[in-house]
């Protein structure tokens, strides 16, 4: 495959795998918020925590996208047929991987904000537009995805290794 032919394939898989994660993201943002606190999609803490969380997913897929070209350059490089079926395979494991842990790492910072913050209602003081609660909610959820983007790749590829592409010896 041609040089600049890849990585174009590459960024428009990660344009639209990325966009329909944010829109599907903030859909169910809304209305989680909507249901749970009565927080409207147009006031400042739904805003100040929706873009916390777009970021946060954002970061973590494409930390965890960034083995793909790599693992697609082989395939393409080492099978004569099959290699697109195969990377759309390993594409979709990876984000999937991806996502799943883009959601653990937000549902686990909205926990750990819980147990930070001790006898504070959060809940109660989002809902009455507090924003300084919902500045530090969003903060801490970055902070834990920026802790824990790097070592991703690494956890990425041990649960799906490269596949062996040597032909045998001869």
């Amino acid at each position: 495959m041609s040089n600049i032919l890849l990585p174009i394939v590459y960024l428009l898989i990660n344009l639209l795998f990325g966009l329909t994660l944010l829109m599907f993201s903030h859909r169910i943002l809304s209305r989680a918020l909507h249901n749970k606190l009565g927080i409207l999609p147009q006031s400042l803490v739904f805003n100040i925590l929706a873009g916390a969380v777009m970021l946060s997913l954002a970061l973590l897929i494409s930390q965890g996208s960034g083995p793909m070209i790599s693992m697609i350059q082989h395939f393409s490089q080492h099978q004569n047929s099959g290699w697109i079926l195969h990377s759309a395979g390993y594409l979709l494991a990876f984000y999937c991987l991806s996502c799943v842990f883009a959601y653990l790492t937000i549902a686990g910072s909205v926990r750990i904000f819980h147990r930070l913050t001790g006898d504070l209602d959060e809940n109660n003081e989002l809902r009455q537009g507090n924003v300084g609660v919902a500045l530090l909610l969003g903060i801490l959820i970055l902070s834990i995805t920026m802790l824990i983007k790097s070592p991703l790749v690494a956890l990425f590829e041990a649960l799906i290794p490269y596949p062996d592409l040597s032909y045998g010896a001869f």
